[in-house]
């Protein structure tokens, strides 16, 4: 509390009165982001349960998903100024609910897909143990499915409100030609500070919206994760300590799920045909079975025939001299780079700190305020000590180059960071403490033991990364100079940037169904085959 008081004394010497305009916006930034995970939670359980149980959905639903979350925030834009801003036009409820939508794209498929992967956690022996227990209906969802997706879904939903978080400013301020979005928030304040390169301003929204995350890690994150452990499959040691401290707020939750146990039971009956039609029981599983490849075969080729389509009749121009195909490989360059630099020094730090529970103590704060970052209250300081400071030395595209890789990687290297911290946090004490029986050295447990037990982290990490990178890039290639005018950097974020900005659907469609395109087949034919291969060596 005294940090705050501080913090707005020393905002209110620098802005004025302005100062207190920043709890007007941080609570409705805040409102927009609790809406949008509400519906993250109904969305990810109502689908992820089905996918888990249901084979229709699995082979059917589960790539649907899988090419959404490959779309780019701002592919959504234009649906959400033709759907909500043009239904509910001339007023601010359009664009509420349009950041709203824009905010939910962000953050769902990490929850979503969360709840897909606690499917695993439902084994053989629960579900038979559910069949002599006769939990059919809402009692198996109420004393199965939703408790044993609990720890999953809470780090998922971390990563979801972290990259909420990130995308405040393009959910919040946002044009597409003349219909924009500016509605006041942090997000937007944020935005408005950078582009103008208010370098104090930008700070100070910074240091608001860390308030906001830190906030929220410890009072609400922190609490449940150790309430989480308790549910976790894997055997755990209770911390009596840890427990006192869950305070009011997991109390408060647990009165609330177990009153929202006791109101399902009351349609027991008529849950229990619905969902035994919709195979959402303990007889029916998908979490083992191989999928069929062949919708998201022809869904890419969906996405391929609409890029060809936009390509050839609508932007002709781009296919000559193959100019569309000098933005992919500019901005793939960019994507891989960026991704050696951030799995470098991701799996240092999980590999050596992951398990030292003082480092992780202080870091993970850190490392939660450092993923909710909005790339573009970077730009001022980018712009003024590498692209001004470097640019005098190196040149300038070199310069701009190394600006926009470093914009890139704040995309991409959390998700690594947290997927390979929570492997290397999941290997066994008990493995552990052969290791150090067998007095096998630091080389020969990297080799043997850490670095295995990393791999599937690595390869669902490079998944979801390079998916935020290619959001990322959309900054990225577009960085507004202090005159006003934006740097050439040729690229697909370039491309969807400045289509958006000029209002031109046809090369907002183009760019997004390339840049989908670009991370669906890698998906596909590298990184989900990597997955499953790996995964015998996951704990």
């Amino acid at each position: 509390m005294l940090l705050l008081v501080a913090f707005f004394s020393a905002a209110f010497l620098a802005m004025g009165p302005e100062a207190f305009e920043l709890i007007y916006f941080a609570f409705r930034s805040f409102i927009r982001m609790a809406s949008a995970y509400a519906l993250s939670i109904l969305f990810s359980f109502i689908f992820g349960i089905l996918i888990i149980h249901n084979k229709k959905a699995y082979e059917f639903i589960f790539p649907v998903l899988d090419v959404l979350q490959a779309v780019p925030i701002l592919g959504f834009f234009p649906f959400a100024i033709m759907f909500f801003v043009l239904t509910f036009p001339g007023g601010m409820l359009g664009q509420e609910l349009s950041s709203i939508f824009l905010i939910f794209t962000s953050m769902t498929w990490a929850v979503v897909f969360a709840v897909v992967e606690s499917g695993s956690s439902i084994t053989s022996d629960i579900r038979d143990l559910a069949k002599l227990m006769n939990l059919n209906g809402f009692r198996y969802l109420t004393h199965v499915c939703l408790p044993i997706s609990l720890p999953q879904f809470i780090s998922g939903s971390i990563t979801g409100w972290g990259g909420g978080w990130y995308f405040l400013v393009a959910s919040e301020y946002l044009a597409l030609g003349n219909e924009k979005i500016a509605l006041p928030g942090l997000g937007a304040f944020i935005a408005r500070s950078a582009f103008s390169f208010n370098l104090l301003n930008s700070f100070i929204g910074i240091i608001a919206l860390a308030f906001l995350v830190f906030a929220m890690d410890f009072y609400f994150w922190q609490p449940l994760l150790r309430k989480a452990r308790a549910y976790s499959i894997q055997p755990v040691t209770v911390d009596a300590d840890a427990e006192a401290e869950n305070g009011r707020l997991v109390r408060l939750l647990e009165d609330g799920y177990s009153s929202f146990s006791r109101l399902l039971e009351r349609f027991q009956a008529k849950s229990q045909k619905i969902l035994d039609w919709l195979s959402v029981t303990p007889w029916s599983s998908t979490s083992h079975e191989a999928v069929s490849s062949t919708a998201s075969y022809v869904l890419t080729g969906c996405v391929a025939l609409a890029f060809f389509y936009f390509l050839l009749f609508r932007i002709p121009s781009l296919a000559e001299d193959f100019a569309i195909f000098s933005f992919m490989a500019r901005s793939i360059i960019r994507i891989l780079v960026a991704f050696a630099i951030a799995l470098f020094w991701t799996s240092l730090f999980a590999l050596f700190f992951a398990r030292n529970k003082n480092v992780m103590k202080f870091m993970m704060p850190v490392f939660d305020l450092g993923q909710s970052i909005p790339a573009v209250s970077i730009f001022p300081v980018l712009v003024v000590v590498v692209i001004q400071t470097l640019g005098d030395r190196i040149g300038l595209p070199a310069a701009l180059e190394i600006a926009s890789v470093l914009l890139v990687l704040t995309g991409m290297q959390w998700y690594l960071l947290f997927n390979l911290i929570r492997a290397v946090q999941n290997i066994p004490d008990d493995i552990m403490d052969i290791s150090k029986l067998l007095h096998m050295g630091t080389i020969s447990r990297l080799r043997h033991l850490l670095i295995p037990a990393i791999m599937p982290a690595v390869f669902v990490g490079a998944l979801e990364a390079i998916g935020g990178g290619w959001n990322a890039s959309i900054v990225s290639e577009f960085i507004i100079s202090p005159a006003g005018t934006p740097y050439d950097l040729p690229g697909l974020g370039n491309l969807l940037s400045l289509s958006s900005v000029q209002g031109n659907l046809d090369g907002v469609f183009l760019a997004v169904s390339c840049i989908t395109l670009l991370i669906l087949i890698p998906n596909q034919l590298i990184w989900r085959p990597l997955v499953r291969e790996s995964y015998k060596y996951k704990f």
